[in-house]
């Protein structure tokens, strides 16, 4: 039986995020329990490494070999010209 940990993440508030940890045996989902984020130690306002790092010591508590990552591509910088994107979101 293994464990994953799905993310849907938001970047202006931790509350936003979507988490649930996934039970599975034999490749089927046998059990979701969905938690909030201050449950990993993700505090407002998200930031990139302190998720980084409660997302690592969170699976390393739990035994989770495996992570799911979904959501913004990047978080925008508050110094940002761009008023609605991002700039990895923009083209060329």
């Amino acid at each position: 039986m293994g464990k994953v940990l799905s993310i849907d993440l938001a970047y202006r508030r931790a509350a936003d995020f979507g988490v649930c940890t996934i039970m599975e045996r034999e490749g089927r989902a046998v059990r979701v329990r969905f938690l909030s984020a201050s449950e990993l130690g993700i505090a407002d306002p998200p930031d990139g490494v302190q998720c980084g790092r409660a997302i690592r010591d969170f699976c390393r508590n739990e035994s989770i070999p495996l992570v799911l990552i979904d959501g913004p591509q990047g978080w925008k910088s508050r110094t940002s010209t761009l008023k609605h994107a991002r700039v990895c979101e923009c083209p060329d």
